[in-house]
Parts: C-alpha cells; structure tokens; sequence
C-alpha cells in the first residue's frame, strides 16, 4: 500500500511540477481548475482504490496539496488549513468522509423499508470489526444504482463471501477448514519482491508463493488464491479466510459482485488485477467461503483474545 501511495504522489507532483513550469500566472482562477482537473484525481483515485491505513501515507498525498495550495498568489503567509478555505477545499480525510457520507444520504433517502435495515445491517456488521477508521461501511452500497432494487434478481446474482465469525467463537469441528492468509512486498538490491503466505492453525497446513514487480496488494491476492487451492486439494467442505487487508475483505465481501455486473470495470476502467479477481470469483462459485478481517500488527496476547 505505501508503495502505490508513492507512485501516486510522485506522479502528482510531477504533474504540479509541470504546471509551475509551464504556467506563469498565480491566479486562483488559473491554478485552481488546474490542480482540480490534473492533479487532484491521482490524489482521489489512491485514497478510495488503496485505502492508506498508515498516517504516513496519508500525510505523503496530502503533501502534495499543501504544495499545490502555495502555488496561488497571495496566500503562501497563511497556514494550510487557511488557504484551504480560502481555496474552498478541504483535506483528502475530510473529502473521503463527505464523500462516504453523501452516498449513505442518498442511499437512506431512497426507497425505505427492508432496504434501510440491509444498509444498517451493514453498517452495523461493519463497525463492529477490525481497525475502527476503516471499518468499509460503505463500499458494499457504493455505486449502487439509484433505479435498482438493492436485492438483486435471481439470474443478475453473484456468489460472493459470508462475513466469518470470530476464529475462537468458531465450532471446533469447524476450525479444520481455517485459513490465516498474508501478503507483503520490500525492495531487495533494486527489485520489488513479494511474497504470499497462508497457515491453518489446526492442521498445519501452510504453502507460500513469491516473485518480483508486484505490490503487497497483489501479495495478498496470491495468498487467496493459495488458500483456495489447499481448500480444494483437502477436499474442505468450506473455506474461513481471515485477512488483515481491508480491501481483500471487501473484494469478497461484495465488490466482486459490482465489479462483475460492470464487466470488471469501475467508472468506465478495468479494475486493477482484474484476471486473478475473476480467478478468485470463479473459485467463489465453487466453495462456500466466508471471511473475517482481523487486525494487522497486533500484541501477541491480543490474537489468542480476540481472534
């Protein structure tokens, strides 16, 4: 994640670099539109696709607005927050929550009744897991077609994943068919290399895969595909998949279902790494899968507590 969050800020600023080349006047009619139409969506795009959970990260993408916000004529004295309002702009964090927030008025203000009780369900389900400012709330109703029932017909449907329970509220007899999957990605000498990892804690089934070029995003959607294949080759009647990757859990969770409904595409683009979501999709269709989020980076007392 904090390697797309680079590329994204690097590619952002060099698109800031060149238009304080390119363009003499310090104008906020002039610089405004520009940074609105060019630079801001790498910003945008980075925040909703790749969730930052680091403040690092954060801070790494909103650099670049601060930047921007000193390029216009007259308001390099002021502080950040002050130009922004003279801009009439706010904070990448700010704008995500508006933007969430928006979509769930717009989604409550529709068609009440059972649909309202699916949405808070949701919500509920949602904020009642992993880390609590990333809880997903909204990305199963984001989207959502205004003129469309929010329960899909029969023949329109797509499997996807169940919501696991806690792995220690699981049946014993259930616990064999439990799968701990992670990813990760560093440089070595001048190379990105990944590596995937998947661990059942009762049978001690455990493989792993790596390679080059890659990011920890598409790490972790190797893992699911190696925890899929163990399923299969044990013959497991059902797969639990505990994940400390947000976007893995909301890919499962809902967003195949959007994203094959669209042909694997999101606002008129092909999703990223669309073959191994279809590929995982595929597998979906074959075994009852159900997946838990579980935090990342915890004390060692907290998982055999909570998880």
């Amino acid at each position: 994640m904090s390697q797309q969050c680079a590329l994204a800020a690097q590619k952002a600023n060099h698109v800031l670099g060149c238009i304080k080349r390119g363009v003499t006047s310090r104008w906020r009619e002039v610089i405004l539109p520009l940074y609105s139409a060019l630079v801001r969506p790498h910003l945008d795009y980075c925040v909703q696709l790749w969730e930052p959970q680091y403040r690092r990260d954060m801070e790494l993408l909103e650099r670049v607005q601060r930047r921007a916000t000193k390029l216009t004529g007259g308001l390099e004295h002021l502080f950040y927050e002050d130009r922004l309002r003279e801009l009439g702009l706010l904070s990448l964090e700010k704008r995500t929550l508006q933007g969430d927030l928006i979509v769930a008025f717009q989604y409550l203000k529709g068609p009440t009744g059972k649909m309202v009780r699916d949405c808070l369900s949701v919500i509920t389900q949602r904020a009642q897991i992993g880390n609590p400012s990333h809880p997903g709330i909204l990305e199963v109703i984001t989207d959502w077609p205004e003129d469309k029932d929010f329960r899909m017909m029969p023949e329109e449907e797509v499997t996807c994943a169940e919501e696991a329970p806690l792995y220690n509220k699981l049946p014993e007899n259930e616990k064999q068919y439990v799968v701990f999957t992670d990813g990760s990605c560093c440089i070595m000498g001048k190379h990105w290399r990944w590596k995937a990892a998947v661990w059942s804690p009762t049978q001690q089934v455990a493989g792993a895969a790596e390679g080059e070029g890659e990011s920890s995003q598409f790490a972790e959607m190797k893992a699911i595909q190696l925890a899929l294949d163990i399923a299969e080759r044990e013959k497991w009647l059902m797969l639990y998949l505990y994940t400390d990757r947000w976007m893995v859990a909301n890919a499962l969770w809902g967003w195949l279902q959007q994203w094959k409904r669209s042909n694997w595409q999101r606002r008129g683009k092909p999703i990223w790494a669309a073959p191994l979501w279809q590929d995982i999709a595929a597998w979906l269709e074959k075994l009852v899968v159900k997946v838990h989020h579980v935090d990342a980076h915890v004390p060692k007392s907290r998982p055999t507590e909570e998880h």
